[in-house]
């Protein structure tokens, strides 16, 4: 009786149970990246999220949806879920306000407004480096990595990915490592170091398959092909391009899978296939496109025109 008296004074209520059952295993399908089934869950416990008086769900449901459909590619979903979800968290100051309004940041460069982007970013970790919270300043270090990768600089974005690896590394954090060095392993091959980007990468990849995460496991996939482009391995490339595409449409990443059809497109290219090729290609374009990914619109584009 006391316990159900409790419950009552938070706020929750015996028909809000099957919805927390059910966010709880969205949840567990999302730290495993496994986004095609966690979606029709979401979606099936919205309505109860929105209704019910238990403040905690209210908050959690808009956060996490916001930030599956950011980390999948779905920005014009991610946007208003994390702007949602950043209010209800407001007075309840941590990590978990911090990522969102970072993942709000990155959101927005892969839409390519980059102003605002490091605006929301650097905000949140600065808040971080007052507190001194390691992982949250291991998170900050490598959305600012992210957000760097996608204006495309290089140097920027490998500084800011090294302090995520290295941050993440003396705080434990082995989720924060993966992320700095799936963001990491690119621009150091484009800074020159290929086997060590390419190094960056698949260790990325060694700790996702360790941990049985799919999260960004698409783009590893997709930017270590690149890498191999660069080595001159079209073959290798396109062997990582297939993999990661088929990942990606698996597991439900709209971004991940455009960028390995890029990626794909590009290695058929190298090795002679130019039907093929452009056909990847355009893929790509309209992966990219109904996204709104700008940034990664105009690369492709300039990719085909240079093909």
């Amino acid at each position: 009786m006391a316990r159900a008296s409790r419950a009552r004074r938070a706020g929750v209520r015996r028909s809000d149970a099957p919805g927390i059952c059910a966010a709880a295993q969205a949840v567990a399908l999302y730290i495993q990246g496994r986004f095609a089934e966690a979606l029709p869950l979401l979606d099936r416990i919205r309505p109860i999220a929105e209704s019910t008086e238990d403040l905690v769900l209210r908050a959690q449901f808009p956060r996490v949806y916001g930030q599956l459909q950011a980390l999948r590619g779905d920005y014009a979903s991610a946007v208003p879920a994390l702007l949602e979800a950043i209010e209800r968290l407001h007075d309840q100051p941590g990590i978990e306000l911090t990522v969102a309004t970072e993942m709000l940041g990155a959101t927005y460069a892969y839409m390519g407004d980059f102003s605002r982007a490091l605006e929301l970013v650097f905000g949140a970790h600065r808040r971080s480096e007052g507190v001194q919270d390691q992982a949250a300043l291991a998170a900050g270090e490598g959305f600012l990595c992210a957000v760097y990768h996608m204006q495309g600089e290089w140097s920027l974005a490998r500084e800011h990915g090294a302090l995520a690896v290295s941050t993440a590394r003396a705080a434990g954090s082995v989720i924060h490592e993966y992320v700095g060095l799936v963001y990491l392993g690119l621009p150091e091959a484009r800074l020159g170091d290929l086997e060590g980007g390419a190094s960056s990468l698949r260790r990325a990849i060694s700790i996702a398959q360790a941990a049985g995460t799919w999260v960004l496991l698409g783009r590893a996939h997709g930017w270590l092909a690149e890498i191999e482009l660069l080595r001159g391995e079209a073959h290798a490339a396109r062997e990582l391009a297939e993999a990661g595409l088929a990942l990606s449409t698996k597991y439900g990443y709209l971004y991940d899978a455009a960028l390995c059809e890029r990626s794909l497109g590009h290695a058929l290219h190298a090795i002679g296939d130019a039907a093929a090729a452009r056909e990847h290609l355009d893929r790509a374009v309209e992966g990219f496109a109904s996204i709104s990914a700008a940034p990664e619109v105009q690369r492709t584009q300039a990719m085909i025109a240079s093909v």
